[in-house]
């Protein structure tokens, strides 16, 4: 479970973003139409790494031009969530249990910054980055990140970097053509397996 210390440290920053915006709700919405409650909601990618659910305008009518969405993300040990980007929101994340290994990697040019994150704390990914989480735990880790955005979307690097033409992978990576049709076969479905 989230303490609310927790919680605070890591909403307050992005409540601040908001402050002297006001901003009207449905009013035709119950007032639990405001809870998300993550159990009733259908994961949004099952894979043998673990399980991702969102919560977005697309599926919690409260978040409708909100400018925020969540998403609870459960990692086997081992597992990982794929190496992506999300082009049009910051995304923080706070451990609700285990131990991750979180990581992002600016432009060309830019850093790369890992760390481990533990229980109770909290990180960021800068908007546009390259960024994953790993478990490093030996029992399930679960975290909760909320992004800036209504719409952030997600391009997940593997998925889309194989699906550029055979020609384009044989020359970026030095591979004979045929070899690219096999890696792109064989990438997991996200969360990946250890």
């Amino acid at each position: 479970m989230v303490g609310s210390a927790g919680i605070f440290r890591l909403l307050v920053p992005l409540l601040l973003v908001g402050v002297g915006f006001a901003q009207l709700v449905d009013p035709k919405l119950p007032p639990q139409a405001f809870i998300i409650n993550f159990g009733n909601l259908t994961p949004a990618a099952v894979g043998q790494g673990g399980t991702l659910t969102v919560a977005s305008m697309g599926n919690t009518p409260s978040l409708i031009d909100a400018g925020v969405t969540f998403a609870r993300v459960r990692l086997n040990p081992g597992g990982a969530n794929s190496p992506h980007i999300h082009p049009r929101a910051v995304e923080a994340l706070y451990v609700i249990r285990g131990t991750l290994q979180v990581c992002f990697a600016e432009e060309n040019g830019g850093v790369t910054i890992c760390n481990l994150i533990r229980q109770g704390e909290a990180t960021f990914f800068p908007q546009g980055t390259i960024h994953s989480q790993q478990n490093v735990g030996h029992q399930t880790a679960e975290f909760l990140a909320v992004l800036t955005s209504s719409n952030p979307g997600t391009l997940t690097v593997s998925s889309r970097f194989f699906s550029l033409p055979d020609s384009v992978l044989s020359a970026a990576l030095h591979l004979p053509a045929a070899n690219t049709d096999s890696i792109r076969n064989g990438i997991p479905a996200n969360p990946v397996p250890a």
